[in-house]
């Protein structure tokens, strides 16, 4: 946890998320000219950003216009109210009834098809806007879209901080990993971490196509799945490659209470997993700790 400044993440995500959204899809981008400094953990808080625009995403099946405000509100000396940051994200999608509205952020509900989401996005968001002392709201209505708005506390000024737990992150040079995550802007931030701690990835969106990637690159190192997809589960997609590969270490990723999850009852007793939302300290502690199981690397990666 640290203080940061709100635009800057912004516009540091933006490269990320306007490939993510296709051709049809505009991110309109509205921010102060001044540094909006925020206390929580920016990594988590991006992740939850990230979760906003794939359901604005995902409410416009015909492409549309994203539009993320960000605006502050003073301290007043009227009330003694702290000062305010006001993030909205804004779709121009189909829009929800208020009744479906109020059950959006209960954990597992969802209005996507069968298989297309598990219903942990508005969950996960509102977990990690509550960490970092802020709100979150839901403003919708049939055919005139919806908006998602995060109010957090400002901070007085920037503070610069290290590491955001003061965790030194290991480094994984000669390990190759196959990431497995159903949605594009997911497996892009993980693919992401996963190369900053040096670690050679081949990134898939299913486990099928997680299969074909391990028959194609070799020998791996470590699996990293999510516990929940469609088609066919982590625990499954683990079996099938352990098969293949008898040594793979494999990390578990999932935003599902793990004493409520489907799957659970189909991972080993010791499974490695990590929690969404997650910091990159989380995630490489994971690694360590699998890639212990299994050695040194077995060659060089190219």
């Amino acid at each position: 946890m640290g203080t940061f400044d709100l635009v800057a993440l912004l516009r540091q995500q933006e490269p990320l998320l306007r490939p993510l959204l296709g051709e049809n899809y505009r991110i309109a981008l509205h921010l102060p000219d001044q540094a909006v400094p925020v206390r929580g953990s920016e990594q988590m808080l991006a992740q939850a950003i990230l979760n906003l625009v794939i359901n604005a995403r995902d409410a416009m099946a015909n492409g549309g216009t994203i539009t993320i405000d960000l605006n502050v509100r003073p301290a007043s000396e009227h009330d003694g109210s702290p000062g305010k940051a006001i993030l909205a994200v804004k779709d121009t999608g189909v829009g929800m009834d208020a009744e479906t509205a109020q059950h959006a952020f209960e954990p597992f509900f969802t209005t996507k098809d069968g298989g297309k989401g598990t219903g942990l996005g508005l969950p996960l968001v509102a977990r990690i806007v509550e960490d970092c002392g802020g709100t979150v709201a839901l403003h919708s209505a049939p055919t005139r879209g919806t908006t998602a708005t995060i109010t957090l506390p400002l901070q007085a000024k920037l503070i610069a901080t290290g590491p955001e737990s003061g965790f030194a992150r290991p480094r994984f040079e000669g390990r190759r990993a196959i990431v497995v995550e159903d949605e594009p802007a997911l497996l892009e931030l993980l693919r992401r971490a996963l190369q900053e701690i040096g670690i050679e990835v081949h990134a898939a969106a299913s486990g099928h196509e997680a299969l074909a990637v391990l028959d194609t690159v070799g020998v791996v190192d470590l699996l990293i799945t999510d516990l929940v997809m469609p088609e066919m589960s982590g625990p499954r997609l683990a079996a099938l490659a352990q098969a293949l590969q008898t040594d793979i270490a494999v990390v578990y990723v999932t935003g599902h209470t793990l004493d409520a999850a489907p799957m659970t009852t189909m991972l080993p007793r010791d499974a490695i997993v990590v929690k969404k939302p997650f910091p990159h300290e989380a995630l490489a502690a994971g690694v360590a700790r699998a890639l212990e199981r299994i050695g040194e690397p077995r060659r060089e990666c190219a």
